[in-house]
This record gives C-alpha cells, sequence and structure tokens, in this order.
C-alpha cells in the first residue's frame, strides 16, 4: 500500500511527518511526500490551525482530497496536525468524508489503524487493505457547491471567529516566545500549571475573552473540558496586566531582544529566579 503525506504550516509539521512516514517504510508501506502526482491509496494530511492563511491552506487541502476521493482517486483521507486537535467537534460534523482524524499528539496511532498486524493493532480500530476503488463513488448533486460552502462555513465561522494575531503579530509567535523566556514548553506533568500560567498572561491580550483563549492557546494533549478549566480559573483571578507579554510584543514589534532583562519576574504565577 502507498501513503500520500502532505505537509502544512511550520517545520514541527514536517518532522512529525518524517517521523511518521519512518514508522510506516518500517513496517512495509511505500509512502510518498508532498508529491505533485500522488498515486497512494491512502493521503495523510498534516495540517496546521494557528493563523488564520494556515487554516485555510489546511482546510482547503483537505476538501482537494475529498474531492479526489469521491472522484475515486484516493481511498481513505487521514487528517492530522494542530487544525484536527483544535476543532475536531466541528470537522467531524463537516467532512464525514475523512477517514480518521489524529491531534497532534495520537497521530502515531494512525500507524496501528492500518496494520493488519496483531502486534500493532487494536480491536476496532483496524481498516482493511483494499485496492483502489474499481470505480469513483456515487456523484452527489450539487457535491462542487457543498463543498465550497463547507469550507466558507468552517472558515467564516467556527474555526476563524476571532483575530489570529495581536498589533499584527500572531498568537502563535508570542505563545513561542513566551515558552522560550520561560524555561520551554511545558512537559508531561506540568502541562496544567504552565497553560494556567499561560492563560493568565495571555488573557491581557484577549480582552479575558475564555472562548478566544481557547482559539489560540495550544492544548499538548488535554481535552477541550479540560482546557475550558483552565482558562476559567485564570480569568477568575484578579486582573494584573502582564509586563512579560508587553515585553514579548514589544521585542516582536521592534526586533529587539530584551533578552538582559530579567523576565522571570514578570510571569504570573513564577516566583523571582533569586527569592526577590
Amino acid at each position: 500500500m502507498t501513503v500520500d503525506f502532505i505537509s502544512l504550516g511550520c517545520s514541527k509539521n514536517l518532522v512529525d511527518s518524517e517521523n511518521l512516514m519512518g514508522m510506516f517504510e518500517a513496517n512495509g508501506f511505500h509512502v510518498t511526500h508532498d508529491s505533485d502526482d500522488p498515486q497512494g491509496e491512502v493521503v495523510v494530511v498534516n495540517t496546521c490551525g494557528f493563523i488564520a492563511d494556515a487554516k485555510e491552506e489546511s482546510i482547503n487541502t483537505i476538501l482537494e482530497q475529498v474531492a479526489r476521493k469521491n472522484a475515486g482517486e484516493v481511498e481513505k483521507i487521514y487528517v492530522m496536525g494542530c487544525l484536527s486537535e483544535r476543532y475536531l467537534a466541528d470537522l467531524e460534523a463537516e467532512i464525514p468524508e475523512v477517514d480518521g482524524w489524529y491531534g497532534k499528539f495520537n497521530y502515531k496511532d494512525l500507524l496501528k489503524r492500518l496494520t493488519p498486524s496483531p502486534s500493532l493493532s487494536r480491536e476496532g480500530s483496524g481498516q482493511t487493505q483494499g485496492q483502489k476503488l474499481a470505480t469513483p463513488l456515487p456523484h452527489r448533486e450539487g457535491e462542487g457547491e457543498r463543498l465550497e460552502g463547507m469550507g466558507e462555513s468552517l472558515l467564516g465561522e467556527s474555526l476563524l471567529s476571532f483575530p489570529s494575531d495581536f498589533k499584527g503579530i500572531s498568537y502563535t509567535s508570542i505563545i513561542g516566545e513566551f515558552w522560550r523566556r520561560t524555561g520551554g514548553e511545558p512537559s508531561e506533568g506540568e502541562r496544567n500549571k504552565r497553560l494556567h500560567q499561560l492563560a493568565a498572561n495571555l488573557r491581557a491580550i484577549c480582552d479575558d475573552n475564555e472562548e478566544w483563549l481557547l482559539e489560540v492557546m495550544p492544548r499538548y494533549g488535554l481535552s477541550e473540558q479540560e482546557m475550558r478549566g483552565i482558562i476559567h480559573s485564570a480569568c477568575k483571578e484578579p486582573t494584573k496586566g502582564s509586563r512579560l507579554i508587553d515585553k514579548i510584543v514589544k521585542a516582536l514589534e521592534t526586533g529587539i531582544s530584551p533578552d538582559e532583562v530579567d523576565d522571570a519576574e514578570a510571569v504570573q504565577g513564577y516566583p523571582h529566579p533569586h527569592g526577590q
């Protein structure tokens, strides 16, 4: 079986795709990556879901593959990455043609789903390795209009309901710089605490809006319900603003790195490193 991988977004997505491709190859699959002429029975789209352009590119790519599936050119479509991590319920409802959705942390389960080996497959999760469709799926009247309307619905309503940048700086960049200045991205075991601290600081540039924070914050494998609890708790704290977020925004606006400033004292929820 041939599996075509399409990677969108940041370099981390490319690394994730390459890791998964290596695992597929080790288990006997033939894989291609970002091919101009995909020939595989299976397509895996690794999505990005943080900024408006990336969301639009990801959704359009998924819909292009749905059109190929409906034309009989591909048998299975699987989606992984940030977009499906953050908007799973909306995507499942709007694009039922996709055969499986995987987030940022469980994407390796896709190999288990497609591998019939007892050592890898899970009960109820295996997929038959069938041949390419002999005939296209039945054409549905108005299919092109349905897909076009679906994309407009996803992009215009549930997925892009809040701005994806602050003063022209993407929240992805701001959050990335926040992690850099506070010891790196959270590890398992400290996700709740660190995400609470991020929310407590980031709320200053999200109008204290919990839904906005839910949209722009990474989840690191936590469910929407868990994230809502973390964000709600952070937003209940007295409003203090965030000196660190102010410094980050200013640095990203001007291109000047104020690393000589001890930012740790500005992070809500962190003790000063010198005990002051």
